[in-house]
């Protein structure tokens, strides 16, 4: 098969990607940090969401340094427009011919007349973008500069199908895990991989902004024993007692989340700390962990040595299980996806493969 190269800005939406290659007879590896492309599908998480653009543009284009001259290059990216797309397709756009479809019909994210409209609303006039620094774009086209690069519209994973089977070999494809769902199915079928039981304890770190995650949470944990609030001043000054998680996760699940106001220019460093908080549990206790939110999910698991993962089953879009290098579970989503239950779905998932193994 042709071999397969997908960048993505940061872990979860690497993981969104990953889970949308299950299912297909295709080698799929999930990197974290550019490493080498495959005779299969090569998922990397680039981390670039936290770069400055200019370090952006850099990393992407010293991960494309020297691939096999065959391979179908695709460029995840974030189905709200975050991030720093226009620095980094420009650096595709230097290669050749770029065609852009940012639709994520899945949760109703479409691109009709160059525009990106949320649940029927056009981004900018949505506050999607509440937690960012800068306003959002009021097209899509706005991203971008010169260079060779279409925009197509997209309602349905049907126009993606027909977007992928359209570009030519060396079009190189630029959208959501969408886009990329569209590339996998044009692959042959394959068994899914099953993924291992334990009988682990489960972290659910919640470092999402996003409004619905306070709803997930209270559908997990109704009454709230399970639930660990830690102020992000105590987090930025190393002052947080891990003592209140150890004392849930003796229960079985624990859920994490920041209290606290939380400017935008201090998210990564309040990751950082989280990160650096998760780290300090696993003196005692290594449990599986559920991590929403790209930044979050990447901070945690090079905070505790993770090097790589690999995808072995998808709960719900976007939801991702993969098995990490040191044995455990890791579920990785991206904060502003799944329904109320979305965290309950998870954590059942892998409390039953306890309660089976």
């Amino acid at each position: 098969m042709t071999p397969i190269l997908v960048l993505a800005d940061d872990l979860s939406g690497a993981a969104e990607v990953a889970g949308g290659f299950l299912g297909r007879d295709a080698d799929l590896t999930l990197h974290l940090g550019a490493g080498r492309v495959t005779s299969g599908v090569t998922v990397v998480d680039l981390d670039t969401r936290t770069m400055s653009a200019a370090d952006a543009a850099r990393t992407v284009a010293e991960a494309l340094d020297g691939i096999p001259t065959d391979t179908r290059v695709v460029k995840k990216i974030d189905s709200l427009l975050r991030g720093h797309i226009g620095a980094e397709v420009g650096v595709l756009a230097k290669r050749g011919p770029v065609l852009v479809a940012a639709a994520l019909p899945a949760l109703r994210r479409r691109v009709e007349g160059g525009v990106l409209h949320v649940d029927g609303t056009p981004l900018h006039e949505t506050d999607s973008w509440h937690a960012e620094l800068s306003l959002p774009p009021r097209t899509v086209a706005e991203l971008f500069g010169s260079g060779d690069i279409t925009i197509c519209d997209a309602q349905t994973d049907a126009d993606l199908d027909r977007i992928v089977v359209d570009a030519g070999p060396d079009v190189q494809l630029v959208g959501t895990a969408a886009l990329a769902a569209a590339v996998a199915r044009t692959l042959p079928a394959a068994p899914v991989p099953v993924s291992p039981r334990d009988g682990r304890a489960v972290l659910v770190v919640v470092g999402t902004a996003a409004p619905a995650a306070r709803e997930q949470i209270a559908a997990l944990d109704p009454d709230g024993r399970a639930t660990v609030t830690v102020g992000a001043r105590q987090l930025l000054c190393d002052k947080a007692d891990p003592e209140p998680v150890r004392h849930a996760l003796a229960r079985g699940t624990a859920v994490l989340t920041i209290g606290g106001a939380v400017e935008p220019a201090e998210t990564t460093a309040v990751c950082r700390a989280l990160a650096t908080y998760v780290a300090d549990l696993q003196r005692t206790v290594q449990p599986d962990l559920v991590l929403t939110g790209g930044e979050t999910a990447r901070a945690v698991v090079d905070a505790i040595g993770i090097t790589t993962l690999r995808p072995v089953h998808q709960i719900h879009h976007g939801a991702v299980v993969s098995e990490a290098s040191d044995g455990r579970r890791i579920v990785t989503r991206p904060g502003s996806f799944g329904e109320s239950d979305s965290l309950v779905a998870i954590v059942r998932y892998l409390t039953r493969q306890k309660d089976q193994s």
